[in-house]
């Protein structure tokens, strides 16, 4: 039997924050898991701790679990920023890339996916960036790690779409939520940077609306749709597009 309980990874702050908040308005049980606590209003629950830490982040989720059910909905919105010149960028800070965005997913999903299944279906959802399929420069790390996550995605979806569990993604551009600016920039000041103008509040709708639709992923801001369709046409397109922006 399907719950109203969403699980949120990453609900302390920024996207995951405002996916939180807009799930509870909407009227689910919402849990959070973070380094940090959730604001109260947020989440009816919350764990905190790494997704890196794999023992920490299976007992969170069993606590959250036994308290409100098998999640039906499930948002991955943990995020790592490690920034700057590819090779002046430390092989510990591009390996926490991967171990945030790609293994601390793969984590989750061996842990909720089988109880999904069992309990009817559900839906995972990952936050992920245009920079998955259009990686721009000085995000090296950042983008190849959220590039791994869709492959990953859409091979696992071939797997589960037969028990019902949903595997998607969102694809935004630069949303001012200060994460660029929390990051570590390696080799080079930060760079101004310009996205759509989209705010977490508007991902955070897009949010529930993949969550509620047949669609598998969804590209946020006319800038980003614009990229990506220029990377499908013509790849040298985007290219030539970063460049003008160095």
């Amino acid at each position: 039997m399907k719950s109203n309980h969403a699980l949120i990874v990453g609900a302390s702050s920024g996207i995951g924050l405002a996916v939180a908040r807009r799930m509870k308005r909407d009227g689910f049980i919402v849990s959070g898991i973070s380094r940090r606590t959730p604001p109260l209003d947020a989440v009816d629950s919350a764990m905190c701790c790494d997704v890196t830490e794999g023992e920490g982040l299976v007992e969170a989720i069993a606590q959250l679990k036994q308290k409100h059910g098998v999640p039906e909905v499930v948002v991955y919105s943990a995020g790592y920023p490690v920034m700057g010149k590819t090779l002046s960028v430390p092989e510990t800070e591009a390996r926490c890339a991967f171990e945030v965005h790609f293994w601390g997913l793969d984590r989750l999903v061996r842990t909720i996916l089988p109880e999904m299944k069992l309990h009817g279906g559900g839906t995972i959802l990952a936050i992920l960036s245009i920079a998955a399929l259009c990686p721009p420069p000085f995000e090296a790390y950042y983008a190849a790690s959220k590039s791994a996550v869709v492959a990953y995605l859409r091979g696992l979806s071939l797997e589960s779409g037969r028990d019902n569990v949903r595997l998607k993604w969102l694809a935004p551009g630069y949303v001012d939520t200060g994460f660029l600016e929390r990051g570590n920039w390696f080799g080079m000041s930060i760079p101004p940077v310009h996205g759509s103008g989209v705010t977490p509040d508007q991902i955070a709708e897009a949010a529930l609306r993949i969550i509620r639709s047949g669609q598998d992923f969804r590209i946020i801001g006319w800038k980003e749709r614009c990229l990506a369709l220029a990377e499908r046409i013509s790849p040298s397109m985007c290219k030539r597009w970063f460049e003008l922006k160095k």
